[in-house]
């Protein structure tokens, strides 16, 4: 569904995408994940025809997004990271501002609007001013807002920032409930909502393509023996008695490692101080760090 061919941006000397190629199935879930400056917005402002790319390019159905970028916008729903609604009109008037843009028919519109309040939750209060809701009654206005002309391919870049945990996971199943006949990519910096919600997963950094794949197939390019989570009266101590093992990341007290049982049980005989010991399996979180290091 959508490709990205020898992709670049330049913007003066910094190169925020390098030479990235990348395929995105058609209805699935595909997530893009990285460290802050990865290249992770550039890329999906590239797929929506915000932005042009300095050299390659990307097909979305085949159609180059430097020549069909008013025919491809229409097909896709963008939910930026900042909405940035306007908050004097009524949640109603607003989505349909944005339907007559995309030229939505007005008998299309009332029964989409219809079904897409009651899905977000919203039907109630659909006629007050966007000004009197609160950040999560906002966001999920703005998947309205994005989807009210049914577009194929939707793009949700950090859907769930700052919200509050039972309004991210109301997002989150919204995105899969919703996520039949649609070519989802969503954009994002939490390993566990990625792991939740995607098919496959891109790993950016630096404007680069690390690697992609499922979730567990991501998890199995960790491929340390062994994996502990240490928690140690003195950290720093600990630290600077072992040898030979590898550090993944320091949490106050608690260090994760990499090591075989043999070695784990050296550090056992040689180290004081260790309050508990747990055998850790591989997260999303563990990959992103191991991957985007250094």
């Amino acid at each position: 569904m959508i490709e990205s061919v020898k992709l670049t941006k330049r913007f003066g000397n910094l190169i925020a995408i390098d030479d990235l190629s990348l395929k995105i199935k058609k209805n699935e879930i595909f997530g893009i994940v990285g460290p802050n400056g990865a290249g992770k917005t550039t890329f999906i402002r590239i797929i929506c025809g915000i932005l042009r790319p300095t050299s390659g390019t990307v097909y979305i159905d085949g159609k180059d997004i430097r020549n069909n970028a008013v025919e491809l916008k229409r097909r896709i729903g963008y939910l930026p990271e900042e909405p940035n609604l306007y908050l004097r009109p009524t949640a109603y008037e607003l989505v349909r501002y944005f339907a007559d843009l995309y030229e939505v028919e007005k008998d299309f519109f009332k029964e989409r609007a219809e079904e897409l309040f009651k899905l977000v939750g919203l039907y109630e209060r659909r006629n007050s001013k966007v000004e009197s809701f609160s950040k999560g009654m906002r966001q999920r206005l703005a998947f309205v807002r994005a989807l009210i002309h049914d577009p194929d391919i939707l793009i949700f870049d950090e859907p769930t920032m700052g919200l509050d945990p039972a309004t991210s996971k109301n997002i989150r199943d919204f995105i899969l409930k919703y996520r039949k006949d649609k070519t989802i990519i969503v954009c994002t910096h939490y390993m566990e909502e990625a792991d939740y919600l995607c098919d496959r997963i891109g790993v950016l950094n630096r404007g680069k393509l690390v690697t992609s794949g499922t979730p567990a197939e991501l998890k199995k390019l960790i491929k340390k023996e062994n994996i502990f989570e240490i928690e140690a009266e003195n950290p720093e101590n600990f630290i600077k008695n072992i040898k030979n093992v590898s550090i993944i990341e320091t949490k106050g007290d608690k260090i994760i490692i990499s090591c075989s049982y043999k070695e784990l049980g050296e550090i056992l005989e040689k180290t004081d101080g260790i309050v508990a010991i747990h055998s850790k399996i591989p997260t999303l979180e563990d990959v992103f760090i191991e991957l985007t290091k250094g």
